[in-house]
């Protein structure tokens, strides 16, 4: 219904009664075949939706008063009181996530029109200060682990900052100043192409052209870096050549969990893009958690790390603060990034990447210490066609003529290939897009670890 809305107000101009109208009956036609009391289970009054909607509503509204649409004016009004009982009430607020934060921004448009008191919009202002506080790490990275959704909430706020001030002048300068530090995780995640990393539950597209003004910056005169660490988000981002994108290689090494809205089981998972993916991962597929394709992007299965005991972690398992950097450093011919994760129950790993400045060798430790003996395998996942071949006590995977994998001292190691879902456990999809589903290879490394283990290896790039 929003979109039917939203598409008959962006045509209005002029004497546009009729459109008004027109969503004015499409509004009270919806209100009529739903309501909280016998629909609240249903999608109609999912938390963010009906926040959402409710804007839409108000939409009409407001050009209502402005036109002197007085019977539309009030049938509105009628329907939004109702909303905002709903909407109002604890025990629908969402908590402190992005759709708790769209519900107090409603709810202080609301008050702000004179349908509540200004206590709610005191205390919807108090919401938006500390979600942004504590939803954003100290170096300005939007913790819901997806980096669309930093985007999404750098516009919210940054959109929402004259009317926020209006309320709480305080609280607005503090908002500016958090903004203003989430600038730079907003450059530097970006790929060389200009598009965001399909990490979480993002899509791999271009963010807004404006986004830059969201967080206080000047485009033309923020660099991006070759080498960015968040530390307290957990993320570690590198770039071989700023000047000539083309030629660039970009990684991105994920050692954080914050919380399981939009998070992914990507612990100490990485990615590699040269002209095209030479390591993927699942990428996001949808919200429908009962499908094969969207579970499998979740788990830890979709992404490039270990597993033990074919023990499948999805991004609501246990283990927020157990992901973290252990350590970042930067030598004459590269740059070094460690990170920790604790949060499977068989055992830790910790696994060390060095970026060779050029791009074109990234070298992989991993690190298991378990308390008795397990099986584990890592995944790793490419739209590439791996071919395995054996070099004394080394095995070799060509990715076609982009890269290669070259595993030492591995020979006792079992390696394989999977496509797709031909295997019953492991899966190796690509979602580009939301819905968009490639087919991909997976490179999966079994063993078995009775104390410790250690496997390296390099990854050359054409």
């Amino acid at each position: 219904m929003n979109s039917f809305v939203g598409d008959i107000l962006g045509n209005v101009n002029g004497n546009s009664f009729e459109k008004v109208e027109l969503a004015c009956n499409l509004c009270e036609h919806w209100a009529n075949i739903f309501n909280y009391e016998n629909s609240a289970t249903q999608m109609a009054f999912h938390d963010e939706t009906t926040a959402r909607r409710v804007c839409f509503w108000l939409r009409i509204y407001i050009i209502s008063i402005l036109n002197s649409y007085e019977n539309i004016y009030f049938r509105m009004e009628l329907i939004i009181r109702r909303e905002l009982n709903v909407l109002i009430s604890d025990e629908f607020h969402a908590g402190l996530n992005n759709h708790g934060m769209f519900q107090k921004l409603t709810l202080l448009y609301l008050s702000v029109l004179g349908f509540c008191s200004k206590n709610v919009a005191l205390d919807s202002v108090d919401f938006l200060m500390k979600y942004l506080s504590v939803k954003v790490s100290s170096d300005g990275v939007h913790l819901e682990h997806s980096p669309a959704y930093h985007y999404i909430i750098g516009a919210q706020y940054y959109n929402n900052l004259k009317i926020i001030s209006e309320v709480s002048r305080q609280n607005a300068s503090d908002i500016s100043n958090i903004l203003k530090n989430m600038g730079r995780y907003a450059v530097d995640i970006l790929m060389p192409n200009g598009e965001m990393p399909p990490i979480g539950d993002t899509s791999q597209t271009k963010p807004a052209n404006n986004f830059p003004i969201f967080f206080g910056i000047d485009k033309l005169k923020v660099a991006q870096r070759k080498w960015s660490v968040f530390k307290d988000a957990g993320y570690a981002i590198f770039k071989s050549d700023i000047e000539y994108p083309s030629n660039c290689t970009y990684s991105y090494f994920s050692a954080g969990h914050h919380g399981e809205y939009h998070k992914h089981a990507d612990d100490l998972s990485l990615i590699i893009y040269r002209k095209g993916w030479i390591i993927c991962e699942s990428g996001p597929y949808g919200y429908e958690y009962s499908n094969m394709k969207t579970q499998m992007a979740y788990s830890n299965i979709g992404h490039n790390n270990v597993i033990f005991n074919k023990n499948l972690l999805t991004n609501r398992s246990q283990g927020v603060g157990a992901v973290s950097i252990l350590r970042n450093e930067e030598f004459i011919d590269f740059y070094r990034i460690e990170g920790e994760n604790h949060r499977n129950k068989e055992g830790v790993h910790i696994r060390r990447v060095d970026y060779n400045k050029n791009g074109l060798e990234i070298k992989i430790s991993d690190y298991l210490k378990v308390i008795k003996s397990v099986d584990f395998a890592f995944i790793w996942h490419t739209p590439l066609m791996p071919i395995i071949r054996v070099d004394g006590n080394d095995v070799v995977i060509d990715l076609e003529d982009k890269a290669k994998f070259e595993f030492y001292n591995s020979i006792d190691l079992n390696f394989r290939v999977i496509h797709g879902d031909e295997d019953p456990f492991y899966k190796s999809f690509f979602h580009k897009n939301m819905g968009l589903s490639e087919d991909c290879y997976g490179i999966i490394i079994e063993g078995k670890v009775d104390l410790e283990f250690t496997l390296n290896c390099s990854i050359l790039i054409y």
